[in-house]
């Protein structure tokens, strides 16, 4: 699945008063905040909650948002920029209902260095 999927998604849990009670204390919609894994085998030891009712609003990265509209992942396409051209928080393309809660000039990534084409035509 992915740990960055994992960690956008929200699942229901059930409170339980002992580990091997069929009973139900509460349901609890949450978010995975922190998984820790073995170092070794990468096996999942411990994974901790935040509660994310339907009304909260969560800091996701660098946006505010609905609990029920976290995005998993924020799609960024650097194909069409040149050397030293910058993207900014401003320039990505989230739901509406997002909120940036930071600068939108912020850089995000600058292309470095120069075109392949260019470096071939300096070196002739």
């Amino acid at each position: 699945m992915g740990r960055s999927f994992f960690l956008s998604r929200l699942f229901d849990l059930q409170v339980k008063p002992d580990f091997d009670s069929d009973d139900v204390v509460e349901h609890v919609r949450v978010l995975p905040r922190k998984l820790h894994m073995h170092a070794a085998t990468e096996a999942i030891l411990n994974v901790t909650f935040i509660r994310a009712p339907p009304d909260a609003l969560l800091k996701s990265v660098k946006y505010l948002c609905p609990a029920d509209i976290i995005p998993p992942y924020i799609d960024v396409d650097l194909s069409e920029m040149d050397a030293g051209e910058k993207m900014v928080m401003g320039d990505l393309n989230v739901h509406p209902a997002l909120k940036l809660i930071q600068s939108k000039d912020e850089p995000i990534v600058k292309i470095m260095g120069a075109r392949v084409s260019e470096l071939k035509k300096a070196a002739k």
